[in-house]
């Protein structure tokens, strides 16, 4: 015999997988804005503004409406506090007509307290700007692009430092182009 916790429980594990994402306003009319839709994007995505509804016909409409209005105030909650708030934006520059670049101030995960800055490279293509690249400090110089040069240490003269090798002297590292600085 199926106990009908087990059936209550099963349907909502059910309907959680099987929500699709919703439809995100998209303002691509310049750089700024293109990057913003992007963090509007990631956050919808974490706080699972996956949900449709499509499941509720196979709900009574007095279970639905009640339904409804939980996950409405769940998802408010959750993107109230999402940490990918407080980016934000703190230039922006034309380097040509179809192409700029933003630099951000950005979290890069929950419970993060210190951010870091990153790099949009944009391009204008049939009136939309695109994010072509996303760069982010190097780990290993720490966006100097200069790391210290131990071998001229071992011959007795004074510390030096080199290129960066990780990110070849720019400091900075792509998210979209792996393994290119």
């Amino acid at each position: 015999m199926i106990r009908p916790r087990f059936v209550l429980i099963t349907l909502l594990l059910i309907l959680a997988c099987n929500a699709s994402r919703r439809e995100i306003s998209d303002d691509l009319s310049t750089p700024e804005a293109s990057v913003r839709s992007y963090w509007g994007f990631l956050v919808s995505r974490d706080v699972g503004i996956a949900i449709e509804n499509d499941d509720l016909r196979y709900i009574t409409d007095a279970s639905a409406q009640g339904l409804k209005q939980v996950r409405v105030e769940a998802l408010e909650r959750l993107k109230a506090h999402h940490y990918m708030l407080d980016n934000r934006i703190v230039s922006a520059e034309l380097n040509t007509n179809v192409s700029a670049t933003v630099l951000a101030v950005e979290l890069r995960y929950r419970g993060e307290t210190k951010p870091d800055t990153y790099k949009y490279y944009l391009t204008k293509n049939d009136g939309k700007w695109l994010i072509d690249d996303r760069l982010y400090p190097c780990p290993l110089c720490d966006g100097k692009g200069q790391v210290r040069d131990f071998s001229s240490y071992r011959t007795g003269s004074e510390l030096t430092t080199k290129e960066c090798e990780h990110c070849k002297g720019t400091g900075w590292r792509s998210y979209i182009h792996a393994g290119k600085s």
